[in-house]
């Protein structure tokens, strides 16, 4: 399956990269966007959306790997992250989904932007 879509992929992009990558700086994220340009070859673009809480190492995590696989990174942030984050964490306790969500958007969009058709996550 990943093998027809990383052909589908290469095969209907509309710009220089064949997939996009989400990164957060964590091990998951960053092992994907190795094993999608050293395995499979692909032109990657890596994404990182800053939710306001990101860890210096973990900034660190990913300068290091796309620098040491070539690959481009761009870092998204949005002004109304913190009120976001702060809506979520009154009405449901939990900080995820005004991270979550907008990381998936930040990301479509990205992809849409740059012609990317293939985007390769990884999650624990």
């Amino acid at each position: 399956m990943l093998d027809r879509a990383t052909r589908n992929g290469r095969a209907r992009k509309r710009g220089h990269f064949d997939a996009l990558v989400p990164v957060s700086g964590g091990k998951d994220s960053l092992e994907v966007l190795r094993i999608a340009r050293q395995e499979l070859g692909l032109e990657c673009l890596a994404y990182t959306y800053d939710n306001g809480l990101m860890n210096p190492q973990a900034l660190q995590n990913i300068r290091l790997v796309t620098e040491a696989l070539d690959v481009p990174h761009v870092l998204d942030t949005r002004p109304e992250q913190p009120l976001l984050l702060k809506h979520f964490l009154q009405k449901t306790g939990l900080p995820c989904g005004a991270c979550f969500i907008p990381m998936l958007l930040g990301a479509h969009r990205t992809a849409r932007r740059e012609g990317i058709r293939l985007v390769l996550m990884g999650l624990s």
